[in-house]
């Protein structure tokens, strides 16, 4: 099996597939989209779908790794976000949808905060080889995954200490990116106050 699609498999098995988003693309037809037509289609999709799982509450004991990144990134927020809450975090997957296919994204983890809507997206891979990244965070996973005792049905016995080891590695730097991208939202922000405020200042005493 090829790297390409035995890695395709594990990262159904950590953070789901959008089956359901992915089947509506090819009914239409849809072989290319820009990248943020993408993301707001899977978001849109997921919010309603809640398929594989509810993006506020991944289902931790079938998506045991979405529900851990998910909790430990929501731990580190709260660490540095004065007053943050869970339900301001949303985990999606693209696995199967264009934005996999075309834009080399697997998930991503949505912010609230203050009214503001940052995006951190990520690739899973067991490809460490692999160098043409798109997504802002590379998860790399075991060759073996977590599973000790795959099971059929998708529920085997995780290897809780390794999991909790490559969750731990990430949480902290995923929830810096966010700080660094809200700062950058708040500069782009205050840039525009700036000149809106000079524009409005030439156009009442030019």
């Amino acid at each position: 099996m090829s790297f390409e699609a035995s890695g395709h498999i594990v990262e159904e098995e950590l953070i789901g597939s959008q089956s359901v988003l992915s089947e509506i693309e090819k009914r239409h037809a849809i072989e290319y989209e820009k990248y943020d037509i993408c993301l707001e289609r899977v978001e849109r999709v997921q919010d309603i779908k809640k398929l594989p799982f509810d993006p506020e509450n991944p289902d931790a004991q079938r998506y045991p790794f979405a529900a851990g990144l998910h909790k430990s990134v929501v731990e580190e927020l709260a660490l540095q976000i004065e007053d943050f809450k869970a339900s301001q975090l949303r985990l999606y997957t693209a696995v199967g949808s264009i934005l996999d296919v075309k834009h080399g994204v697997d998930g991503f983890l949505k912010l609230n905060h203050a009214g503001k809507q940052i995006t951190v997206t990520f690739d899973v891979t067991m490809n460490t080889a692999k160098r043409d990244y798109k997504s802002d965070v590379i998860i790399e996973i075991p060759d073996e995954g977590f599973d000790t005792s795959p099971a059929e049905d998708g529920n085997g016995i995780v290897d809780q200490e390794l999991l909790d080891d490559v969750l731990h590695r990430y949480r902290r730097a995923i929830a810096l990116l966010f700080k660094s991208k809200i700062k950058s939202f708040n500069r782009r922000q205050f840039s525009r106050r700036q000149n809106t405020n000079k524009q409005q200042g030439t156009g009442t005493y030019g």
